[in-house]
């Protein structure tokens, strides 16, 4: 593995955070994939003057490892967006939009707590609209009653109309004078009420047309492989508009989602899993998949993944070291793991009190902890790709950095820098 996870245990002086952690470059638009176990979040800022400017937070929750993980994320995002209100001058940090995709925990339940972060500190953050997939009442009680309704009561909640999507000449939030622009490209599929909730999640897409190629990002929240039908279908005979160089695979790289269908039409160079391997996500079956349909990005820096195969008693996880492919599965950390198998009762008896089932795994060696991919990407605009290692630190998964000049950024520091 590159480098072990570093944790970051909440500050007791918020104010007093040590940003250099996280050095930013505010004049480049960028995607973060945040760092947050077992659960979702991804922020992106688009630059601009005080008045275009823009900031969006899709998700921010954590259901394992919360405390270590969801403080790392809540950290870089204080960090991220008291840099923001520090160049435009703005009289409070502003979350322009707040996106949550759908109503499970896992994907809000550190909004809250990010909100009371900045208010510890001094610096309450200012949320311009809030989007929510589902109805407002798929939401826990105490999200509901101090986020969504205050929301709605100032005529900011926005939730989606059912079966949502966007032509692709109608983004749902232009951005950079319209160089940059977000899709929504399913919502509430197909109705908003009812259940599951998972197959309501928003599913966006931005597209960055730079001045000699177009970058996608999708982000599918938890949607599996009947949102990814939809989609399929309400773009028949415009496909190629869903073509996208990094994708979030759905509910965290479940087995239900990233079919082939969606893996041959998406055609990703990376993909990434937020997961933390409470239900063995990403699985590995899910990875294979996404391997048997794409052609992944075969330059990353040397780095490893963990995938899941099996459930409850019989889940077990694979290893994968040293690899070179672009399947990006973040681990926060695991607990020290066993290759044994449970005990066998005796012969004609059985154990007084039956022990836990323990996971198996391929490579019991580095399992106490295990650092969770946190990459940095520059798309150059003659279309090249290149990685910083140097963005193993808490809170970051991937960055994607779009630059109209080439030349490696100033924001990498020389000596982080891996070559293909």
């Amino acid at each position: 593995m590159t480098e072990r996870y570093s944790e970051c245990p909440d500050p007791r002086d918020w104010s007093k955070l040590n940003c250099a952690l996280w050095p930013l470059n505010l004049d480049l638009p960028w995607v973060q994939y945040l760092d947050v176990g077992q659960g979702d979040g991804t922020f992106l800022y688009f630059p601009g003057t005080a008045q275009t400017a823009r900031t969006m937070l899709i998700d921010l929750g954590s259901k394992k490892n919360a405390d270590v993980a969801g403080s790392c994320a809540r950290q870089f995002l204080y960090c991220a967006l008291r840099a923001i209100q520090a160049k435009y001058g703005y009289a409070t940090p502003v979350l322009d939009h707040l996106v949550l995709t759908h109503g499970d925990g896992d994907h809000h339940n550190q909004i809250l707590s990010l909100i009371k972060n900045f208010a510890a500190a001094g610096h309450p953050l200012t949320i311009g609209c809030v989007y929510i997939g589902g109805t407002k009442e798929d939401y826990d009680h105490k999200l509901l009653k101090e986020l969504l309704i205050p929301h709605e009561t100032a005529g900011t909640l926005r939730p989606l109309p059912d079966g949502a999507s966007n032509p692709i000449d109608k983004p749902q939030w232009p951005f950079m004078d319209g160089k940059a622009k977000v899709f929504v490209l399913s919502a509430n599929y197909p109705l908003a009420v009812g259940r599951p909730k998972n197959r309501k999640s928003i599913v966006q897409m931005l597209q960055y047309a730079g001045s000699s190629r177009t970058l996608r990002c999708i982000f599918m929240g938890d949607a599996e492989e009947s949102v990814e039908k939809a989609i399929l279908k309400t773009y028949k005979g415009e496909l190629d508009f869903v073509e996208a160089l990094a994708l979030k695979l759905g509910h965290h790289g479940s087995r239900n989602g990233s079919s082939a269908a969606w893996i041959r039409a998406v055609q990703p160079q990376a993909v990434f899993a937020s997961a933390d391997m409470q239900w063995a996500h990403p699985y590995c079956e899910t990875l294979k998949r996404v391997a048997d349909n794409t052609t992944l990005w075969e330059q990353p820096p040397v780095h490893g993944y963990l995938c899941g195969e099996g459930a409850r008693a019989k889940k077990y996880y694979e290893l994968h070291v040293d690899t070179k492919v672009g399947i990006f599965a973040n681990l926060v950390k695991l607990q020290s793991y066993s290759t044994a198998p449970p005990p066998t009762p005796k012969k004609g008896g059985s154990p007084k009190k039956k022990p836990p089932p323990r996971p198996r795994t391929v490579f019991a060696d580095d399992m106490q902890t295990v650092s969770g991919t946190r990459y940095q990407l520059l798309i150059q605009p003659s279309g090249g790709v290149e990685v910083s290692s140097g963005a193993l630190r808490p809170g970051a998964v991937m960055r994607v950095l779009v630059r109209d000049e080439p030349g490696r950024p100033t924001e990498f520091p020389e000596n982080e820098w891996v070559q293909p």
